[in-house]
Formats: C-alpha cells, sequence, structure tokens
C-alpha cells in the first residue's frame, strides 16, 4: 500500500522538478527518494495519562499549524526583507521569518521541539489511530528536516550586505522549502485531527 508520506515526498520531488531546482545542501535527486523505502522507526515515550498535559500540546500544535498556514498564505511578503541604501529602497528574499515559524529559532516558538510532544502523546492514540499517526508523525519529521535544510540556504544573516549574484540560489531554496513546509503542514493536520479524537 502506498503510504501518505511517500505520496507527499514524490510530490515535492516533482514540484522542484518542474521548476528547475536543484537539490543542494542535502542529498542527490536519486538518494533522496531511495530514502522513500527505508523504514522510519519512532520511539513510543508514555504521556502518564496527563491529560492537562496534552490539551497543552494540542493547544500548541493548533498554534503552529495556524502559523503555517498564515505564512503560505503570505508567502511572498513573509519571505521578503526591504532596507534603504544609497540606491535608494531595496529588497531580497529571505528565510529568516520562515525559520520563525517553524520552530527553529526561538524556544518561544509554538513549534519548537514539537516532535518530543507529537512522539510523547503516541501512547494516547487509538489503536486503530496508530498506524496513521505514527506515519503522520514520521512525515512531519522527514518534512521539517528538509525544510530545515532549505532554509538555511535561504537564510541571509544581513540583507544590507547581501550579494545579489547569489539571489537566484535563495530563490530555488525557497521554493523547495515551500513544498516540504506545505507537505509539513498536511502531516501536522492529520496529527491534530487525531489528536483531537483522543480528548473527544
Amino acid at each position: 500500500m502506498i503510504k501518505l508520506r511517500d505520496l507527499l515526498l514524490a510530490f515535492v520531488i516533482i514540484v522542484n522538478n518542474v521548476n528547475g531546482a536543484k537539490m543542494k545542501n542535502s542529498m542527490t535527486r536519486g538518494a533522496f527518494a531511495g530514502r522513500l523505502c527505508l523504514p522510519f522507526l519512532l520511539p513510543l515515550a508514555t504521556y502518564a495519562d496527563d491529560e492537562t498535559l496534552l490539551e497543552s500540546d494540542v493547544e500548541r500544535l493548533q498554534k503552529g499549524f495556524d502559523g503555517l498556514t498564515d505564512l503560505l498564505k503570505h508567502w511572498n511578503e513573509k519571505t521578503t526583507e526591504c532596507f534603504f541604501s544609497g540606491d535608494g529602497k531595496v529588497c531580497v528574499r529571505n528565510s529568516r521569518e520562515v525559520r520563525d515559524y517553524l520552530g527553529f529559532t526561538s524556544k518561544d516558538t509554538p513549534l519548537f521541539d514539537v516532535t518530543s510532544a507529537m512522539k510523547k502523546a503516541a501512547s494516547l492514540v487509538k489503536q486503530y489511530d496508530q498506524e496513521t499517526y505514527l506515519e503522520a508523525v514520521e512525515t512531519w519529521q522527514e518534512a521539517l528536516s528538509y525544510a530545515d535544510s532549505s532554509t538555511r540556504a535561504a537564510f541571509i544573516k544581513d540583507v544590507t550586505i547581501f550579494d545579489l549574484s547569489d539571489e537566484k540560489m535563495v530563490e530555488v531554496s525557497l521554493k523547495q522549502s515551500k513544498g516540504y513546509i506545505e507537505m509539513a503542514r498536511f502531516a501536522l493536520l492529520e496529527i491534530l485531527r487525531i489528536l483531537q479524537s483522543v480528548r473527544s
């Protein structure tokens, strides 16, 4: 049976190929596709039946999901930084704000280290939802990992000294990032659906 994760990963590969994007700072396309068949084990941590903690984490996941939805809806705005120089207003693409939304920059963001909470919650998921839940967490982890690599490649620490000759590389990396974030958001939606059913 073809898994959701495999379909989403294949979709991202196709989108990147159509856009002419080259896989940078990660693996070759062949190795990337080969990972689709690799098993990915998720340790089942215990939640100690702490419903209060579950409630708190579901709220955090929902905030993270809403944030990713907002990010994708306003993608061009969120990935553009402008400043003024001797030549007037200059705007460049940057992944700085994207990394904030993904929880890579601060522990105060909703998605910071959220994978740990997902794994803990697995012990409370109903048996018939276990396989779907673990697959969604696996998809989330993989998409987040790829998004981390691609947003690093598109990150500009100081836009005022940015070499415009690197602009094309940043554009390619941002296109890759968007595909991975769409994939992560879809997985997060499935995770939320299952965890909310545990609460009901």
